[in-house]
């Protein structure tokens, strides 16, 4: 929370209205997509943890991996 907070404080200063407008149109679009996968790997993990407690970490290093999978190339494009 205090590095988005910086971020939005202390970021638009550091950048031309250009840069600036073309980080927030990014993260406008990224935003939602990183919301859903967040949000969907927690609940995810933890109904197939709490099914099967036994295989709980094996449960957790999917998600980690599904993460690297699909969030490393998003990330990068």
């Amino acid at each position: 929370m205090i590095a988005g907070l910086v971020v939005s404080f202390k970021l638009p200063g550091l950048l031309n209205h250009a840069s600036w407008g073309a980080y927030s149109f990014v993260n406008a679009l990224v935003s939602p997509v990183n919301n859903v996968l967040n949000t969907g790997t927690i609940q995810t993990v933890s109904r197939y943890s709490a099914q099967q407690p036994g295989k709980a970490r094996r449960v957790q290093d999917a998600g980690l991996r599904m993460h690297l999978r699909l969030g490393l190339p998003l990330a990068v494009a």
